[in-house]
């Protein structure tokens, strides 16, 4: 449970502070050619899993990664084994899990962006308010129901994260890698349920998992509600 609550804080939640402020410069008149960034921003997310997987576990290999190559380009030290480290596992998770879920948490932020009347934002202008001012009090505001949404997809879908860490550490026989640092609670519910074969311990962990869902959705419902009101 600590692992998948690290990893939903670093690549489920973490994602939407890049997805809002991107939607909200795609969305802005001066950009052109929204089709095209749109299609290459989601893109991430229809892609395979597993092709996604291999990718950054090239990107991350200890011997050949570019990313030890861009590393060793500033400093001169031995190579990190970000698969074969706690940390580095996840690092990767979460790098991997926002490069994936930015592009469509940026779709969903600029279709509600598009809801909001042009009107408003031209109101403030013509009072005065700077760009910082109209998106902290107009767009924000409006916003905020689909803020509740995006939020709570990602709550549900870090809470069931599997096949990242699964395809990343070698499967049932690594368990997560180095200190079963990449073994989360739906990794370990696969294993208990359907290798174990102890199905009652996996119908278990399934109702604790999703009785953390709906806590943190509750926690997240009233987190936008007291906004709201302000």
């Amino acid at each position: 449970m600590v692992n998948t609550l690290i990893l939903l804080l670093t690549g489920s939640l973490l994602q939407h502070f890049f997805a809002l402020p991107l939607a909200i410069i795609i969305n802005s008149k001066l950009v052109k050619g929204k089709e095209f960034f749109k299609t290459a921003y989601f893109l991430p997310f229809i892609t395979s899993t597993v092709s996604v997987v291999i990718i950054f576990g090239n990107i991350f290999d200890t011997n050949f990664g570019l990313m030890n190559w861009l590393i060793g380009l500033f400093r001169h030290a031995p190579n990190i084994r970000w698969t074969g480290d706690s940390l580095g596992i996840k690092v990767v998770l979460s790098t991997m899990l926002n490069w994936k879920f930015i592009g469509f948490n940026m779709v969903v932020y600029l279709a509600g962006l598009q809801a909001i009347p042009a009107e408003l934002h031209e109101s403030a202008e013509i009072d005065g308010a700077g760009a910082f001012r109209k998106h902290w009090s107009i767009t924000l505001p409006q916003l905020l129901p689909v803020i509740f949404f995006a939020v709570a997809l990602s709550i549900i879908g870090g809470m069931q994260i599997f096949e990242e860490p699964y395809v990343l550490t070698g499967g049932y026989d690594n368990m997560g890698g180095d200190g079963n640092s990449g073994l989360t609670a739906a990794y370990y519910l696969m294993f208990t349920a359907f290798k174990a074969y102890k199905v009652g311990k996996g119908s278990a962990i399934a109702w604790l998992i999703f009785v953390a869902i709906i806590a943190m959705n509750a926690i997240n419902r009233r987190v936008t509600r007291r906004y709201d009101h302000r």
